[in-house]
């Protein structure tokens, strides 16, 4: 399933890009980037984006997740929002594209528990989850930056093989480089 390309403006490099080139990645989405050159989380604080990508072949994808574990019942409405959900669904597509497994790379960032409650367990259940999946894919950790109490956005530049990232109200930097 397609998902409307939403407009709005990003400064990247020097360059003002906007319209169908970017894609605005929130809550619950999984976009493979067959054609998006621009993929952006929305701001994330327990939630975790996870951007895969596969230098050799081509492969990027972005999942934002909020929950733990796998969707349950018949219903596909908000499958995404659960980690192992979107992850398998991003391995199946790679998959099905000539991608094994154990070619993916990510970059994860989030997970942190922005509202400061002492008690809140949210975010790292979602993170141990995540990390967990990825062990038991054997898919490479290139970078991370997980916890604390910033919240964060990841940018995710494809023809510069490149994501951005944001922490609290620091300015945005490089991230990692791959190819």
């Amino acid at each position: 399933m397609e998902l409307p390309v939403i407009k709005f403006i990003i400064e990247s490099e020097h360059l003002l890009l906007h319209d169908e080139h970017i894609v605005r990645v929130n809550s619950g989405d999984v976009i493979i980037a067959d054609k998006h050159k621009y993929l952006i989380s929305c701001p994330l604080g327990s939630c975790i984006a996870i951007a895969f990508f596969s230098p050799r072949d081509n492969f990027q994808a972005m999942a934002h997740v909020m929950l733990p574990g796998r969707k349950s019942g018949i219903s596909t409405l908000h499958e995404f929002f659960y980690a192992e959900t979107a992850m398998e669904y991003i391995f199946r597509k790679s998959e099905k594209a000539g991608v094994s497994r154990n070619r993916l790379e990510v970059c994860l960032a989030g997970g942190a528990n922005v509202l400061k409650r002492k008690n809140e367990t949210i975010h790292k259940l979602l993170s141990d989850n995540v990390l967990h999946i990825l062990s038991e894919n054997k898919i490479k950790i290139r970078k991370s930056s997980l916890g604390g109490e910033n919240r964060r956005i990841l940018y995710y530049n494809i023809p510069k093989s490149s994501l951005y990232l944001k922490e609290g109200e620091n300015e945005k930097v490089l991230f990692y480089k791959y190819n």
